[in-house]
Formats: structure tokens, sequence, C-alpha cells
């Protein structure tokens, strides 16, 4: 932060639960990780072009 001049920036919250499970659906049901896998693939590669998602994407990713 120092490098580029945002030393003095504040943190902010995440809004977000923390340590959230994603091996299930919202019905309780085990989610197959071969189809989770290939989401966050697609989601990677749009990180490319829109950075604004990459945190978001990236704790998907977890």
């Amino acid at each position: 932060l120092k490098k580029y001049g945002f030393e003095s920036c504040d943190p902010v919250d995440t809004p977000m639960v923390e340590k959230s499970k994603l091996d299930e659906d919202k019905n309780g049901k085990a989610v197959d990780p071969s189809h989770y896998r290939g989401m966050i693939d697609t989601l990677l590669y749009l990180t490319a072009s829109r950075p604004d998602l990459q945190f978001a994407i990236c704790m998907c990713a977890r």
C-alpha cells in the first residue's frame, strides 16, 4: 500500500459470512464438486476483464 500511496486508507469490513461451507445447496443436498469447479473456472475467466469481480470470485473459489 505504501508503494502506491495508499497507506492512509482505512480498512473496511467485507459483507460476507466467515467460514461458510459451500458443499451443500440451500436444501442440504450435496453439490457435485466437478460442476462447482466448472462454474468457478468460468468466473475466474471473467476476472481478466472485470477486476471488480475478482474478490468475490476468489472467495467462492476457496
